[in-house]
């Protein structure tokens, strides 16, 4: 281990703890291979590249019948080839029916079934070359429970995911489309509705062109920056406008009896937009709008779908609003290539919820809401699957979970270098796509130092910490600590943690890595009691963590006030080994016999382990020792034992200390 001493006032000596910005070197790293196969074809410098074709543009023209519920549509889908001799591709399309497919004045042979469209090519097209393939299709959308496009009596809008639906892409749903995350176009679009309503989309609105004796009203709409298909919108009531009061290219479509209300629900947008200009980088669109539908609320580009009851004329969902703005940067600018990293979109977002708040509040605004809206929530949720590919994407680990990560990310690397991080990812993936290893690499680059260690027990292992603690006076300006992790799932976590220590000459703050279960620790704090002690003061860390009742102050198990022994266990209850801790302050005499027995619920004697004589497991126990046994559930003749409550204690001449222990096959 190394050591590093510390003079804030009083001086640090790390004895049993190397204190160091790198890892511990004895922290063995996760082999890497299987990540990297698991994103196989994504990891993408080139976005567009991971198929036999690239979509560099669709051109929609949708005529919507409000009251059959249907739609008539073309959709033109200029192409790229990507292979050479690229004869077929094949376009995702659910439940409409597709009448017509052909490019220029030729038609094209296509099946559509399951899904999916597949379209023959009357001739080869070569590498690099382009062409355009148009499709006419028509009928009634689908939908799921909440993604995919609904026709209501207040509007008829689209909602770009699917939270019950595997792949959630839902652009399939309203116009045929090579519908994965990874492959971003331009897009054109018409949409033709009833005079008296108002269609709102993507980007910038060229065109309105009005049709009186069809009693119709087109609005063209365009949206020149690269759009995943999943973030395309189309939000069709009698919107009316309400302007932002700061900057004139954000304006809200609201219903005509909530504007009044709209304008203070959507008072505060102006500052969240200045809050991460001020924190990331500049808006890289060109408009943005919240848009109130039936349904809400989903990152569409440029064009937010905001939940009705949102809009109560108060300021109570401005958290909402500041997450889903802030998907315009983290999900929408920098958009992920795999669903299984959904936590790049959600965790981004559900953290600059919190990054807002320090914008308008300070750190202790930020400091609270992490801990109360964000940690807590997700230590609440019960769930322990990792944050890649996890089993609900839309739950508590792809959001609160996956915003902790940054929170300590930020406190590991530090600040500023959290924040350039930040911007170097965005830059280097502006208007393209990305999986997790992309930004672990951006950081590493940024920070200078592997991340391995970090992003392995995060983001692909189980679970979090859960921590407990013992820490005492030993002489007269020593502070010693024994940390354990209780956690059965995950594995032990390797994590530079801040204890606050309080003595007669002040507080300080001391960093140590705990990256063993149990981790001892020693600090010497030259001519200074402690009086008081916090283990991570400024929850940086997603944890559990509790501490062994009155170790420092009461009277120790040998009967000797000032001299502490005590027994740590770890898992608790276990199913196939536990891990027996004996911690004692004072050590014992070399001719003294140090045993740990462990009895059955009636008292029966079950299991010994001796300690005494001369050695490790049978010699002297020395001042500050901390030895651990791993106990496999066997008596002494090797029988496995039953579940149930077992006791361990540890004698010596000077007394005995004991635990409870539970045993669960």
């Amino acid at each position: 281990m190394k050591t590093l001493a510390v003079a804030l006032g009083l001086v640090l000596v790390s004895v049993t703890l190397g204190i160091s910005s790198e890892r511990p070197e004895r922290w063995k790293m996760r082999d890497k291979f299987h990540q990297m196969e698991a994103h196989r074809g994504c990891v993408v410098s080139k976005p567009d590249s991971l198929h036999d074709f690239d979509v560099l543009k669709y051109d929609l023209s949708i005529s919507f019948d409000l009251v059959a519920q249907t739609l008539t549509g073309t959709t033109g889908v200029l192409i790229r080839s990507e292979v050479a001799d690229l004869d077929s591709i094949f376009l995702h399309l659910v439940q409409l029916t597709v009448d017509s497919i052909w490019m220029t004045d030729r038609n094209l042979p296509f099946d559509h079934s399951a899904g999916v469209i597949e379209i023959g090519l009357d001739s080869t097209i070569p590498a690099g070359d382009t062409f355009q393939v148009n499709i006419a299709y028509q009928g009634h959308p689908a939908h799921e429970a909440w993604g995919g496009f609904w026709f209501t009596s207040k509007a008829a809008f689209n909602l770009g995911v699917g939270l019950n639906t595997d792949p959630p892409s839902m652009g399939r749903y309203w116009f045929p489309c090579y519908d994965v995350p990874n492959d971003k176009a331009e897009f054109d679009m018409s949409y033709t509705v009833p005079l008296g309503k108002v269609a709102v989309s993507n980007g910038i609105l060229v065109d309105t062109i009005p049709d009186y004796p069809e009693s119709t009203m087109t609005y063209v709409w365009s949206e020149h920056h690269p759009t995943s298909t999943y973030l395309v919108a189309v939000s069709i009531s009698d919107y009316v406008v309400v302007p932002d009061s700061v900057y004139a290219w954000i304006y809200n479509y609201v219903y005509p009896e909530d504007s009044s209300k709209a304008v203070t629900s959507f008072r505060n947008v102006h500052r969240m937009m200045d809050a991460y200009e001020t924190f990331f980088s500049p808006y890289h669109f060109d408009k943005f709008s919240f848009v109130e539908t039936p349904k809400g609320d989903m990152e569409h580009q440029t064009c937010v779908s905001h939940y009705y009851l949102c809009i109560n004329g108060g300021n109570n969902y401005d958290w909402l609003l500041a997450h889903e703005l802030s998907h315009q940067w983290w999900g929408d600018w920098v958009t992920i290539a795999d669903w299984r990293d959904i936590w790049l979109n959600e965790g981004f977002a559900t953290y600059c919820e919190a990054i807002y708040q320090e914008y308008i509040g300070g750190w202790n605004a930020y400091h609270n809401y992490v801990v109360n809206s964000i940690m807590n929530y997700y230590l609440a949720s019960g769930e322990l699957f990792p944050i890649y590919d996890p089993q609900e994407m839309w739950g508590a680990t792809s959001y609160e979970k996956g915003a902790s990560v940054l929170h300590m990310l930020r406190h590991v690397i530090t600040d500023s270098i959290f924040f350039d991080a930040l911007n170097s990812y965005g830059d280097k993936y502006a208007y393209g796509n990305v999986v997790t290893p992309n930004f672990q690499a951006v950081c590493e680059s940024v920070y200078g130092q592997d991340l391995d260690w970090f992003f392995d027990q995060w983001i692909y292992d189980w679970e979090y910490p859960k921590y407990v603690y013992s820490y005492w006076q030993s002489g007269v300006d020593t502070v010693r600590v024994v940390v354990t992790q209780e956690q059965t799932i995950g594995p032990v976590f390797v994590m530079p943690v801040d204890f606050r220590v309080g003595t007669s000459t002040g507080d300080t703050v001391v960093v140590g890595w705990v990256d063993e279960s149990p981790e001892s620790l020693t600090f010497a704090f030259e001519g200074a009691n402690t009086d008081s002690f916090a283990f991570d003061p400024d929850d940086w860390i997603l944890k559990l963590v509790r501490n062994e009742p009155g170790i420092a102050k009461r009277q120790n198990a040998y009967g000797r006030q000032g001299e502490k022994a005590h027994i740590t266990v770890s898992p608790n209850p276990f199913a196939r080994s536990i891990k027996l801790t004996l911690v004692s302050e004072m050590g014992t005499e070399s001719e003294d016999a140090v045993s740990l027995y462990i009895y059955d619920i009636t008292g029966q004697l079950v299991k010994t382990f001796h300690m005494g004589g001369d050695g490790e497991d049978s010699g002297e126990v020395p001042p500050g020792y901390c030895h651990t046994l791993v106990w496999d559930g066997k008596d002494d003749r090797g029988n496995g034992l039953p579940s149930g409550v077992y006791f361990c204690r540890f004698n010596s001449r000077h007394g005995s200390v004991s635990s409870k222990l539970v045993f669960l096959r």
